[in-house]
Order: C-alpha cells, then sequence, then structure tokens
C-alpha cells in the first residue's frame, strides 16, 4: 500500500439477528420498539428476522411496547407478525402483566382482545390484576380482567392481600365476579 493510502473498510458481515451491545437488542427489536413497523414488518417478512427474539433483559418485543404504553395499532401488528403474546422475562411478567403495571389500560385490553392471559402471574404471584389494581386502572379494564379469567382472590406471596384490596374502595358497589 502507498504512503499515505489508507486500507479499505473491513466489512464484518451482519445480520438481521444481530445484537446491539448495550441493551442485546435485534434490529427487528430496535424497529419495533421505535414504531418502525414498515422497517420492522421487512425485517421479518423478508430477511426472516425472528419475531420472538428477546433482549439481554429477557423482554420480546411486546414486552417494550407494553411498557411504553405503544398505540393500539403497533400491539395488532406485532401480534399479526407472530410477536409472542405470552412471552415471559425472567420475573414471569408476560406483556399483559407489564401493560398492566405501567398503568397502560388500552394496551391491556388491547392484549386482552388478542387472547392474552388474563390469569398470568410473576414468580412472586403478582397477577395482571394485582398490577391493574396497584396503578389504580379503570373500572372497565378491572372488569374486563374479571371477565377474561383474572382470579380476584389471587394472593401475593409478598403481601398476603387479594389484589383488589387497593381498588376495592374506588369500585365498592360494582359486582365484579
Amino acid at each position: 500500500m502507498a504512503v499515505g493510502a489508507t486500507a479499505p473498510p473491513v466489512r464484518h458481515p451482519v445480520g438481521v439477528e444481530a445484537k446491539k451491545r448495550d441493551g442485546g437488542e435485534t434490529p427487528f427489536l430496535v424497529a419495533a420498539r421505535a414504531s418502525h413497523l414498515a422497517c420492522a414488518e421487512r425485517l421479518v417478512h423478508k430477511h426472516k428476522a425472528d419475531p420472538r427474539a428477546v433482549n439481554v433483559r429477557g423482554e420480546a418485543v411486546l414486552h417494550v411496547a407494553a411498557q411504553h404504553g405503544a398505540l393500539i395499532e403497533v400491539i395488532d401488528r406485532l401480534v399479526d407478525m407472530e410477536c409472542d403474546i405470552e412471552a415471559k422475562k425472567e420475573d414471569g411478567a408476560t406483556p399483559l402483566l407489564v401493560a398492566a403495571r405501567n398503568g397502560h389500560a388500552h394496551v391491556v385490553e388491547r392484549l386482552l382482545r388478542h387472547g392474552a392471559d388474563a390469569s398470568a402471574a410473576m414468580k412472586s404471584g403478582w397477577t395482571v390484576l394485582h398490577c391493574a389494581a396497584h396503578h389504580g386502572a379503570p373500572r372497565e379494564t378491572v372488569e374486563k380482567l374479571v371477565a377474561a379469567g383474572a382470579e380476584v382472590d389471587a394472593v401475593d406471596r409478598r403481601v398476603p392481600a387479594p389484589p383488589l384490596s387497593p381498588a376495592r374502595t374506588r369500585l365498592a358497589g360494582r359486582n365484579l365476579g
């Protein structure tokens, strides 16, 4: 090589399943988290990216969408891409639990429409209903969870109180069963 010339850049093959160094996220997870659905769909449908991929924290794309209160359209399209609606993080949380834990009633209701398990529980014993009650979920959300099979008297292993205890005052006079 001549003096002053620069070497051509070294190209490393990078696949659609390559993970970011900091969060262990694939390009699909990054695109979906940013609501770049056209890019996410192209990665899945054309380049065969795994829609069930998880990051280093064990979060699937629906966990991330649920945590950030994604729009209904985002949830619908991710489910259409066959993202795992019942994926479990290390603590046992499903996307439905994450949505309830973060107070995103619209995501809770949409995941229920797609068939998410309303009786899901984390390893601690906290259920979707514990999370919804803790965050003061709207009455309609609580009623939809109960109608979908959430156990009203489930007891957390750490705190021996039924999940609706924090919300009973708000729901006084309503029949949840």
